[in-house]
């Protein structure tokens, strides 16, 4: 089987382990095309790092959506504002996208313009519900009868940027 060419959408805390597990020969046969992060210092860092030269690592979106990128799915671990802006994109060019930024989803805008791109191209909208823990947890909380849950997620609070969340908190 073919590996998996992955593009990664954002490489902090999340993507930049699953960079280290494709490295590592962990993630399954996949190899790392391309990295789109937001700083010059972020690519400076990626490229001095153990990743292979053939990685293509920029802060321009048009290189990183560039046919030279060549990879087939797209990784996007970068906060709901990244999906706002490429989730589209990656999707009508015929790329898979996987979510972990679920909370983006609640726009229901959002979610169809993305369906209908996927649907329209051939390509896959993957949600990784286990971004978003809440979900799986008070879902089995259920199963026992359970009356009350609290839950309590601990986030930077650079990574509610962009986000319904950073109204209510200007000084973020």
């Amino acid at each position: 089987r073919k590996p998996w060419r992955i593009g990664l959408l954002g490489c902090g805390a999340i993507n930049s382990k699953v960079a280290e597990m494709i490295e590592k020969g962990d993630a399954g046969p996949a190899v790392l095309a391309a990295v789109l992060v937001r700083t010059e210092q972020s690519k400076q860092e990626l490229q001095s790092s153990l990743l292979p030269a053939t990685t293509i690592v920029t802060t321009k979106s048009d290189d990183f959506f560039s046919t030279n990128s060549n990879w087939s799915l797209c990784i996007e671990a970068a906060g709901q504002p990244a999906v706002r802006q490429y989730g589209k994109r990656c999707l009508e060019m015929g790329r898979d996208l996987m979510i972990t930024s679920i909370g983006s989803l609640t726009d229901d805008a959002l979610y169809d313009d993305l369906r209908v791109a996927a649907e329209a191209n051939g390509s896959r909208l993957i949600l990784c519900t286990g971004s978003l823990p809440a979900v799986d947890w008070m879902g089995s909380a259920a199963l026992d009868h359970c009356t009350e849950v609290k839950v309590t997620q601990i986030k930077p609070p650079k990574a509610w940027l962009g986000t319904p969340a950073e109204a209510d908190h200007p000084d973020l």
